[in-house]
């Protein structure tokens, strides 16, 4: 809501711009805290049950934060045909829950997990449309199962 929100308010105030970025679960070795990897690596280091919500179907595109990188850099000398483009930044397959929980637990196979019901406020997934990002010649490089056993 707050990413549409400043966009609404970019296109509100008449503002000059070429492009607008919006990328989609972004995740690299300095992660967030609170990203699903982070947050179990800590319970796992305390004991804790690995928390996840849902039956797992859930899911992401994940982008990598040096893939985004790229994509950025790319666009600083891109000269699109039209202006006030949004780039949606996204990995190039959606990953489950399941698979996430499944990556971790090949490298942490004694670790407890607890199910915990699928918050009503969430969603079960959206897709980047990566198309209009593809016109310049980027798509995502980074295998997730491999950059995230690396992570972990």
């Amino acid at each position: 809501i707050s990413k549409l929100a400043m966009e609404y308010l970019v296109k509100r105030a008449d503002l000059p711009y070429k492009f607008i970025v919006r990328p989609f679960t972004v995740y690299g070795e300095r992660g967030r805290k609170d990203q699903v990897i982070f947050k179990w690596v800590e319970q796992y280091k305390q004991g804790k049950p690995l928390t996840f919500y849902g039956d797992g179907l859930s899911f992401r595109t994940y982008v990598y934060a040096g893939d985004l990188a790229e994509a950025v850099i790319q666009m600083l000398t891109y000269e699109p045909e039209e202006r006030n483009i949004t780039f949606e930044l996204g990995g190039g397959e959606k990953i489950t829950l399941s698979k996430v929980l499944t990556t971790f637990l090949n490298k942490y196979p004694d670790a407890k997990k607890k199910k915990l019901p699928f918050p009503a406020c969430d969603s079960l997934g959206i897709e980047p449309n990566i198309e209009e990002v593809t016109k310049m010649g980027w798509s995502p490089k980074t295998n997730f199962a491999e950059k995230m056993k690396e992570i972990i």
